[in-house]
């Protein structure tokens, strides 16, 4: 698991207008900000689960603890980054009270992906939207990716010298 200070650095990179480290006893670890297309602050939470095992499961997490801090800090959005999940359990409960799972290598592709594609703030806030917000923002990710591959071999052709002609289209008998 990324400690705090690295977990927060993630955000502050994607553009969010604000992330700030909290920590401590009963204090959420990260608190988000961002402006949405009206203008108006969205806040989410970030909880940072770390584990020896690799995965975090339904008993390393507090639901109450998660809704407290999502009341105190007036947040939006509930995301636990850890490691990864283990079993339905976990996954099913997060989806019930709205709390976004993300694990590390998903961050870190978030990340990449926001650096190399440009992503925009309402798309990386999908990371945070339950219960398929991560889906759409990896359907996103991999269109522009495909997007970039295509302007590039354009860009690549022209650049050797060669024509960009029509598509040769078969016809086909009926």
């Amino acid at each position: 698991m990324p400690s705090k200070k690295p977990l927060q650095i993630y955000f502050v990179l994607w553009g969010l207008n604000k992330a700030e480290r909290i920590g401590g006893s009963g204090d959420t670890d990260v608190v988000v900000k961002w402006k949405d297309e009206e203008d108006k602050y969205v806040v989410a939470i970030i909880d940072g689960k770390s584990k020896s095992g690799g995965r975090v499961s339904h008993n390393d997490i507090s639901d109450v603890a998660l809704e407290t801090q999502k009341e105190k800090n007036n947040a939006d959005y509930v995301a636990i980054v850890g490691p990864g999940f283990s079993g339905d359990t976990i996954r099913t409960h997060a989806r019930k009270k709205g709390f976004s799972l993300v694990a590390e290598n998903q961050l870190t592709e978030i990340a990449r992906a926001s650096k190399e594609l440009g992503l925009n703030l309402q798309e990386i806030a999908l990371t945070f939207q339950v219960p398929d917000g991560l889906s759409q923002l990896e359907d996103i990710i991999s269109t522009k990716k495909r997007e970039l591959a295509i302007i590039s071999e354009v860009v690549l052709s022209i650049a050797c010298g060669n024509s960009i002609k029509k598509p040769y289209f078969r016809k086909f008998p009926k």
